[in-house]
């Protein structure tokens, strides 16, 4: 968990992503299920896959890939704005085994569990 938290912090000051069905142009999708309990899109205007890429392959333990992120086992979407700028912006997909609490005590931005 506090790999998690720690990653949380770091994304909150870095460029980050977001998922299918959100507005915008989607950049990829940074797969970090794995070691964190999410994945991330990136969304909007101001990324570019070779942004994206960058971006992702910045923490250990991810693989980018240019798709659409996978909504498999999908427990919560957050989306989180990168400062001012909404062309920039993140939409964390939390997974199982990551708990609905878990989730939201986690996400920087709009919340939307997954019914």
């Amino acid at each position: 968990m506090s790999r998690l938290i720690l990653l949380l912090a770091a994304l909150a000051v870095a460029p980050l992503p977001a998922v299918a069905g959100d507005s915008g142009t989607g950049a990829g999708c940074c797969k970090a299920a794995a070691a964190f309990g999410f994945d991330y899109a990136y969304v909007g205007s101001g990324w570019t896959r070779e942004t994206a890429a960058k971006d992702c392959a910045a923490f250990p333990g991810t693989t980018y890939d240019p798709g659409v992120c996978s909504e498999e086992n999908l427990v919560a979407r957050c989306r989180h704005n990168l400062g001012k700028d909404p062309r920039r912006a993140i939409v964390y997909l939390f997974k199982k085994p990551t708990s609905l609490k878990q989730a939201q005590m986690s996400c920087p931005g709009e919340f939307e569990p997954v019914k």
